[in-house]
């Protein structure tokens, strides 16, 4: 299965990269190399979390513009403790991410636990309105 993924390189110099057609679907690295590895494991994650909790695999996505805002540094544990506190839950855990989901919503997300979020990984998810349903 081939899909879409976005990357781009921060403010910080992270490689972020995440998979529009998979809500919340997103990911890291240093390197690009790294980066896209990490995707490909979030992806195969989600999938299968997102098949286990009954929701569409994917979605039909589109363009919006938005923007830019400046987000707080935040670690990938904090951001999943925020995260579990507004309702989310971890539904699987496998190597350099946990994906939540919340019930009543379509949207999973892939976090992970890193030290320090790339900036943009946050403001990814947010856009998405991830954190609101």
């Amino acid at each position: 299965m081939k899909l879409p993924v976005t990357l781009y390189v921060d403010d910080d110099g992270w490689f972020v990269v995440s998979c529009p057609t998979i809500p919340g679907c997103a990911s890291q690295g240093r390197t690009e190399e790294e980066a896209l590895a990490n995707i490909r494991e979030a992806i195969q994650l989600c999938l299968e979390v997102r098949k286990e909790e009954g929701l569409p695999l994917t979605i039909e996505t589109r363009e919006v513009e938005v923007p830019a805002v400046a987000y707080p540094r935040v670690s990938g544990a904090e951001t999943i403790r925020a995260l579990e506190r507004a309702g989310w839950r971890v539904a699987r855990i496998r190597g350099s991410h946990h994906v939540l989901v919340r019930d009543g919503s379509v949207m999973s997300l892939s976090v992970p636990p890193h030290n320090e979020l790339a900036s943009a990984l946050i403001g990814d998810q947010i856009a998405r309105r991830a954190f609101r349903n």
